[in-house]
Formats: C-alpha cells, structure tokens, sequence
C-alpha cells in the first residue's frame, strides 16, 4: 500500500480514505507499518527520546514490530493501541450507516474509563507483550508505544489516573502512552525502568512532567502563532542528563528540561546551596535574553519545576526564584492578544 508522503496530491485523498476508519481517528493508519512508525516516532519523541533509524521488522520477525537506536540503545519497539473495542466497532457501525443513509440501531457511544479499568489494561498490555518470544536483538531497552485517541481519556484525566501508578516489566523497560493532539501538544507519559527486583522483574515508574502554556517557554511569534493559538500548552519533559548528554558522566538527579525536544533548562541537585532548598534550575543558553532571575533554589524537584511557570520581568524581578524558561511575555500587542 502507498506512503502519503509518495502520494501526488491528485491521489494524496483517496489514499487518506483508504487508510483511515470512521471512529478513533487520530493515531491509525490501514498500512500497518507505516501506522506504527509514526506512532512509535511522534510519541517517543515528544517523550524527549532521541530516536535514530527506526525501521519496521518483516512481519514474520514479529515481536518486536520495530527496531531503532533510543538515546544511543539499540532498542526493540512494540506499538499497540488502547481502545475498548465494543465502543469502537459501534461507533464504526453508525458511522457507517448514516453515511448510507439509514438509521443507526445503535447510536455511537464511548467508553468513560475509570482508574482500575486504565491502569488493569495497561499492565495486561505489558504482560501480553512479556510473554511473546523476540525474534530480534539482543536489545539494550525494549519500549512499548501504547497510543490512544478515547474521547475521555484527555491529559487531565490520565494525569490524575496515572499519578502514584507502577507496572511490573520483563523484559520490557519502558511504557511510554501518547494520546491525540490537544490544545497545542502530543501528551505522553512515560514509565522507564527505575529497580529490578530479584524475580528479575523491572518496576517501572512515571517520568517527570508539566503542562504549562507555550509561550511561557517559547516567545511569541506570529509565524508561531499560526501553528499553536495563544491558549496553546506545551509539555515539560525532565529526562536524565545520562541519557540527554552524549558525551560526560553525571549523576542520576541531575536533569535536562525539554520541550518540543529542545533543551529549554536543567534542574540539579547542588552541592553549594541555601539550607532547605538543595534543587538547583537554570535557564539554558538561549533563553536568557530580558529574564531575571536566570537560576534558583527550591527545596524539591517538583516544586522546581512546577514553580518555572511564572515568567519573569527584565526590569522588576519575581520575587519568587521561579524558572521562567522562555524571555519574558511580549507586551500586549494585535499579535500578542491578552484575552
């Protein structure tokens, strides 16, 4: 089946409607493989996962269904979907009928998750995906690409279900769930190998993040603002500078903050720090211009990242050492609206 992007535009449509369906749309794609790729490289990289040569494996060699190098690993990569399928194969139906100009028997409906239901199903995909024999490697990781278009599971939602959860993983080393594009981003939330116990199985555990509005990290730009709207959000990733950094040893609370996968700040642990407040956050070169303050102290990591949201002001300071980690907000303007 042909790539869109081998597609004239005369064809580019039919080639679109030959791959799509008519409910969940967001992530699937008829052509398998192709489907599956640009899963596996929208979400590990919104992830903060530096991903180099991913390819599909011959379906005959599956598991896994790709290969890539991730942050320097050669890494198997499953890609599967979360979707209640009773729910899914209804709304097909209706869609259907209607297009055909009949009444539905049953109208389309989605499925409203709840915490157990979320986190029994995703511990069943990574046991699913345990049992099966890899026919490639030996891998340095092995990632599970879980991504999902379901009307009521938005960021919020996942956010709070996901909060304090752990999966138990082999040979799997990390989760990582996108779900479709939302006010401006890709959300994902990743669980990574954090402790192996003596059964030999991996605990993984949810990643740092933080949704904050764009131009909070970025300026505001007209050519930008085409793109995202003003209320758009941006997500923070904190990703160990052991596996950011190609080059050095660091230690394990030592972090890179990336958005849109570009290194936008750093949270450490410091050595020389005020009494009560060890986390140290930086600005990164580039996004220094009209801030103050450019660094501070806070007493947590979460309290560090989560407090960077204030902007800061060139002539009076924050009195909070806040991480603002783009220059300031533009002055109101036609281009920079304030409502």
């Amino acid at each position: 089946m042909s790539r869109p992007e081998d597609s004239s535009p005369s064809d580019l449509g039919a080639v679109i409607r030959a791959n799509t369906r008519e409910a969940n749309t967001f992530w699937f794609w008829r052509d398998r493989p192709v489907g599956e790729r640009g899963a596996a490289l929208e979400i590990l990289g919104q992830a903060g996962v530096d991903v180099i040569g991913l390819v599909s494996r011959n379906p005959s060699e599956d598991p896994p269904d790709c290969e890539a190098t991730l942050d320097g690993h050669f890494s198997g990569v499953e890609v599967t979907e979360l979707v209640d399928q009773e729910t899914l194969q209804r709304s097909i139906r209706a869609t259907r009928d209607r297009e055909a100009g009949k009444e539905p028997r049953q109208p389309e409906a989605c499925l409203v998750w709840d915490r157990d239901s979320l986190l029994t199903e995703l511990q069943a995909f990574i046991d699913r995906k345990n049992r099966k024999t890899q026919k490639g490697g030996p891998y340095e990781r092995y990632a599970l690409v879980v991504h999902s278009d379901e009307t009521f599971l938005d960021r919020d939602v996942i956010g709070r279900f996901l909060e304090g959860a752990t999966f138990q993983s082999n040979p799997i080393t990390d989760v990582v769930l996108g779900l479709s594009y939302h006010q401006g981003c890709t959300p994902v939330f990743h669980f990574a190998a954090s402790q192996r116990a003596a059964d030999g199985l991996w605990t993984l555990e949810l990643q740092p993040s933080l949704f904050v509005p764009r131009y909070d990290v970025f300026p505001f730009s007209g050519s930008m603002a085409e793109t995202f709207p003003y209320g758009s959000m941006i997500q923070l990733i904190l990703k160990r500078a052991s596996l950011s950094r190609s080059t050095g040893e660091w230690r394990d609370d030592d972090y890179d903050v990336l958005a849109d996968g570009v290194v936008v700040g750093r949270l450490m642990k410091a050595a020389a720090v005020p009494v009560g407040s060890p986390w140290l956050w930086t600005l990164a070169y580039g996004h220094h211009a009209d801030r103050s303050p450019t660094y501070g102290y806070e007493a947590t990591r979460e309290v560090a990242m989560a407090e960077r949201a204030r902007p800061g002001d060139a002539e009076t300071p924050t009195s909070r050492t806040c991480p603002p980690w783009r220059p300031r907000r533009c002055p109101e303007s036609p281009e920079n609206p304030q409502n």
